[in-house]
């Protein structure tokens, strides 16, 4: 049995970054794909004449499969910072059990003159 007593708090965020960036490009995906296929985007114009945005609901979806994993993934990391720095602060430890498993390979050995 082994107890995990800390953890590294920048290795947290690198993996909570890197879990937060493609869950940001899924949802950046699903973003462009609603955006593109909304074709009839309506606004209101200046003389109150309404106008149609295909062009600018196109641009939202690119921008939103650019943006959405960088942000994700910017936010993901500080959340995952703050989440190993509050378990070093507070956690007396988790408890693992592991097991050896023993592997057929055997080092070749090396002869020195």
């Amino acid at each position: 049995m082994m107890e995990l007593k800390r953890v590294g708090v920048l290795s947290c965020g690198k993996i909570s970054g890197l879990f937060g960036a493609l869950a940001g490009l899924i949802a950046g995906s699903f973003m462009a794909f609603f955006m593109m296929v909304a074709p009839n985007i309506q606004m209101q114009g200046p003389n109150g004449q309404v106008m149609n945005m295909p062009a600018a609901a196109a641009g939202v979806g690119i921008g939103a499969l650019i943006m959405a994993p960088i942000m994700y993934g910017i936010m993901g990391f500080i959340a995952g910072m703050f989440y190993g720095f509050v378990y070093n602060l507070l956690a007396g430890g988790i408890e693992m059990h592991f097991e050896r498993i023993e592997d057929h390979y055997q080092p070749q050995q090396t002869y020195e003159q």
